[in-house]
């Protein structure tokens, strides 16, 4: 078990500093900052058990999935855009960024069985074959039309890609980084400014400007 101390944990994580322990698990097998501990998650945010004792029986009953699979490890790292279902309470997640803490945003059961997933990264293969690497690691293999930057959305249940929402004007997207972050809105134009790639982010009464890499399109 890999535990920190709260005062060294990173800004993220929405758990208090000062209430009750001095030490916090830690999740281990993603970039720490974006994600948490299983158990973090179903004691101290959702408080679903009492104990960590709890979350393990929770989890050997296979009562917690992470995108589509059961789930009995406590230290299982969760983090940004997973889902989580917890079908006996009928509690369904995504994760995401909100004012820079992680959340737990509640989605339905019917959006539980689909992932939306960002593109970061693509390699042509043979016989019109691309293979797309994507946010928090994985990759699929797509045989359409696709560039970095768009999503996917994936059945969880197969695995497969059923929709990919490119990153174009009118776009629907979820600022994912910075001090907007939890927000949405419609992309109004991009701006391509030799490696940097941006755009304009028309959000009710306001417009923002932003890296392009720090947005989801969702829609």
């Amino acid at each position: 078990m890999r535990y920190q101390k709260k005062l060294s944990m990173p800004r993220a994580w929405p758990i208090s500093k000062k209430a009750g322990s001095t030490y916090i698990i830690s999740a281990i097998g993603k970039k720490k900052s974006e994600s948490l501990a299983l158990v973090i998650l179903l004691r101290d945010i959702l408080k679903i058990a009492a104990t960590k004792k709890e979350v393990k029986r929770i989890l050997r009953n296979k009562e917690v999935l992470i995108n589509g699979k059961s789930v009995i490890d406590e230290k299982y790292p969760v983090g940004l855009l997973d889902i989580m279902a917890i079908p006996k309470l009928n509690q369904y997640y995504r994760i995401i960024f909100e004012n820079n803490k992680l959340k737990l945003s509640e989605i339905s059961e019917k959006e539980s069985n689909e992932r939306i997933v960002k593109i970061v990264n693509k390699k042509q293969l043979a016989k019109n074959k691309t293979q797309i690497n994507l946010y928090g690691g994985g990759n699929l293999i797509y045989d359409g039309k696709v560039s970095t930057h768009d999503s996917v959305i994936i059945d969880l249940k197969q695995n497969k890609i059923i929709k990919i929402l490119p990153l174009k004007q009118n776009s629907k997207v979820l600022i994912l980084f910075g001090k907007h972050s939890g927000k949405t809105g419609e992309i109004k134009e991009t701006i391509n400014q030799g490696k940097l790639q941006e755009a304009i982010i028309k959000n009710k009464n306001q417009e923002i400007r932003i890296p392009i890499e720090n947005i989801l399109v969702v829609q």
